[in-house]
C-alpha cells in the first residue's frame, strides 16, 4: 500500500502518523505518490500553447468584458483620436487633463498616487 496513494491518506487508513508512513516508505525505498502526467505534457510546446488558447477562449465565451475594461478602451481611443487630429502638445489634450484631474478631485482622489479611475 505504500506508494499508491498519500502517505496522509495511508496514514488516516492505518491509524499511524504521517511521518511514520513516510519513514517507512522511505526505508523501503518505494518512491511517493505523484499524480499521473496530464497527456498534453507529452506535446510539443506550440500545440500545448495553442489548446491552453483554445481553452481560455472557450471559458470567455459569451461572457460580456467588464465595465472597467469598457471604459478603458473607450478613454485609450477618445485620447488617440484626439492625439491623432491634434497632435500631442494641443491645446484640447491639455483641457482635457484637466477635466480628468477635476473629476478625481472631485471623488476625493490624488492624480499622483491613482492610475485609472471612473468616477460614479
Amino acid at each position: 500500500m505504500l506508494g499508491t496513494m498519500k502517505d496522509t491518506q495511508l496514514a488516516t487508513k492505518l491509524h499511524r502518523s504521517r511521518d511514520e508512513v513516510r519513514r517507512e516508505r522511505v526505508r523501503r525505498g518505494i518512491p511517493g505518490n505523484r499524480k499521473p502526467l496530464s497527456p498534453e505534457a507529452a506535446l510539443p510546446p506550440e500545440q500545448r500553447h495553442q489548446l491552453r488558447r483554445e481553452r481560455i477562449a472557450a471559458a470567455k465565451c459569451g461572457k460580456k468584458r467588464p465595465r472597467h475594461v469598457i471604459e478603458a478602451m473607450r478613454k485609450a481611443v477618445k485620447a488617440s483620436c484626439i492625439q491623432w487630429r491634434y497632435g500631442r502638445g494641443c491645446p484640447r489634450l491639455t483641457v482635457l487633463a484637466a477635466q480628468d484631474r477635476r473629476r478625481l478631485a472631485d471623488c476625493g482622489l490624488s492624480t499622483r498616487t491613482t492610475w485609472f479611475v471612473v468616477c460614479q
